[in-house]
């Protein structure tokens, strides 16, 4: 079903912004849409309520926008229509897939020369709490962003260990300058934007780093890139949380805000992964967000049962990773 294209960016921001004018964005083609619900399932039980999605083709748009959610598309999108033909063709590590990643940070560069910043998350990021206190305790100015640094012995920000899938960018000279690097990198580039973002922040073979969490960059006016802790912000293979068992109780013992779901190829093994680690929060079956008192979190309804029907609905047949 078609549906009109009433939300725009310009219209949205100012609804979705806080009083420091910044805003929660996400961003995803329509093959993700199950997984952009749990996300927001969780963000509003969170209450984070005022997340802005980004709807990278017409049947995300149409979606969300169904579902009562604040989403626009993006206008870049076009480009790359011939590329995105879902499940068939933009999985990870396609030519699909690595183009419509740049169109991430192409939208949070339009948001940012707007006046307003941005936290960007993706959605394969499980939040145990709302993170943006967090962020912002750190130094004014910075660009804050989660470490893809697979060793946590290792430092966050080590040669290509920057992930472009969470982080707080504000809108000053500096950043917007930054990120119209970033995007024309990416640009030139046969690959995600990842790289680009680690090329301009932290220098090609990493000339930039200064200590161990940090890169510093003069042609931007000194910007600086903190690198968020493996600890609170691991990703998917520090301390093998999602190996664990139970990813949740590894979590709590590290005292994780979040846990991202990379490191692992393949949407299927995603949902997978949340699914069978009780870390997905929409009910297929029944349309809702996953309450408290849901039968997966009541234990009114054995979990793997409610696993399996969870599986089966997202027509994921094997029920365990």
């Amino acid at each position: 079903m078609k549906v009109d294209r009433f939300y725009t960016l310009d219209n949205l921001l100012p609804l979705m912004a806080d009083e420091a004018k910044l805003v929660f964005m996400v961003g995803c083609t329509s093959n993700y849409k199950e997984m952009l619900l749990s996300f927001i399932c969780r963000a509003k039980y969170l209450g984070i309520p005022n997340v802005l999605i980004v709807a990278f083709d017409e049947a995300l748009y149409d979606f969300a926008y169904l579902q009562g959610l604040p989403v626009y598309l993006e206008n870049s999108a076009d480009q790359y229509k011939s590329f995105i033909d879902n499940d068939r063709i933009c999985v990870f590590g396609s030519e699909c897939f690595k183009r419509v990643s740049k169109l991430k940070s192409m939208s949070v560069l339009k948001v940012l020369k707007k006046g307003y910043s941005v936290l960007w998350s993706d959605i394969d990021i499980v939040w145990f709490e709302n993170p943006l206190p967090h962020l912002l305790a750190f130094r004014s100015g910075a660009l804050v962003i989660q470490s893809d640094e697979p060793d946590e012995n290792l430092p966050e920000n080590s040669i290509l260990g920057m992930n472009s899938g969470f982080y707080l960018a504000r809108s000053d000279e500096k950043t917007i300058h930054a990120f119209e690097a970033i995007v024309g990198h990416a640009m030139k580039s046969n690959k995600t934007e990842q790289p680009s973002f680690y090329a301009v922040l932290c220098g090609e073979k990493g000339e930039r780093r200064v200590g161990e969490r940090e890169c510093a960059i003069e042609e931007h006016n000194g910007l600086h890139t903190v690198f968020l802790g493996h600890r609170q912000f691991p990703n998917g293979h520090v301390f093998l949380h999602w190996d664990s068992g139970n990813a949740t109780k590894s979590c709590e013992e590290k005292e994780c805000i979040l846990l991202h779901n990379n490191f692992i190829a393949g949407k299927e093994n995603k949902l997978k992964r949340f699914v069978v680690n009780d870390l997905w929060f929409y009910d297929v079956r029944n349309r809702m967000c996953i309450q408290p008192w849901h039968p997966s979190r009541s234990g009114a309804m054995p979990l793997s049962v409610f696993q399996t029907e969870t599986l089966a609905s997202l027509n994921i047949t094997e029920p365990t990773l």
